[in-house]
């Protein structure tokens, strides 16, 4: 769910803003064309029913940008959406200075600000979390799979060898060779099975900050002004 921060306030309070339905079909087409209709995810995301969607929306979101941009297939009609947008103290200054002049009101001070920028800060650490998560598993994964493709190949090789000696001692080759099989299927299984660890991992840990999130969200929406 994108958001809106102000540097003039310290970052204490934040504008949302949901997703046009142009990125949700590209988080649609990227990763949910299997499972529903761009239809209903689109409608599932405006109803808010399913606990952290848009919050899951905007890190697909960026997730998926990155890996077009990186192919370079990004739609360019896309370019303009974000999920963080920081306006900064000055033009936020400016912006308020030319309508204070002709409306000047006397300014009203937050009396829960200490509490309420203590709550931001531990929702921004939190998604903060999330995101570096989100990368370690991305390493993660693309490091297993150098491992595994470098195994693969060193593998693949010996066993060459291997058949290259059968001439001369085809009974150990046979043996050997089997040995390597066994080898490469006990390395890809732990892989996979680390892999599988992991993402299940991540998910709980996804959700349990969620809903963390949630919560500090309306702890700080109950605070008095």
């Amino acid at each position: 769910m994108p958001k809106i921060l102000k540097e003039a306030n310290n970052f204490s309070s934040f504008t949302w803003k949901d997703l046009p339905p142009e990125a949700l079909f590209f988080i649609h087409e990227h990763y949910f064309s299997k499972e529903m209709t761009a239809e209903e995810y689109v409608a599932s995301y405006f109803g808010n029913k399913v606990s952290g969607i848009k919050h899951e929306g905007d890190r697909l979101f960026e997730e998926a940008k990155q890996n077009a941009l990186e192919q370079g297939n990004f739609p360019d009609e896309l370019l303009e959406v974000w999920t963080k947008k920081i306006i900064p103290k000055d033009a936020e200054e400016k912006s308020s200075s030319s309508f204070s002049n002709a409306h000047s009101k006397p300014v009203v001070r937050d009396k829960s600000e200490v509490k309420r920028v203590n709550l931001s800060q531990q929702i921004q650490q939190k998604e903060d979390q999330m995101d570096e998560v989100s990368h370690l598993n991305r390493k993660f994964e693309e490091e297993t799979d150098d491992f595994l493709s470098a195994t693969r190949s060193c593998l693949s090789q010996a066993e060459e060898l291997l058949s290259q000696s059968a001439y001369y001692n085809p009974q150990k080759a046979s043996h050997d060779q089997s040995m390597f099989m066994d080898v490469r299927q006990h390395l890809e299984t732990l892989s996979h099975q680390q892999m599988d660890l992991l993402e299940s991992n991540s998910r709980k840990l996804r959700v349990k900050t969620e809903d963390e999130i949630d919560q500090l969200y309306q702890e700080r929406n109950k605070l008095v002004w």
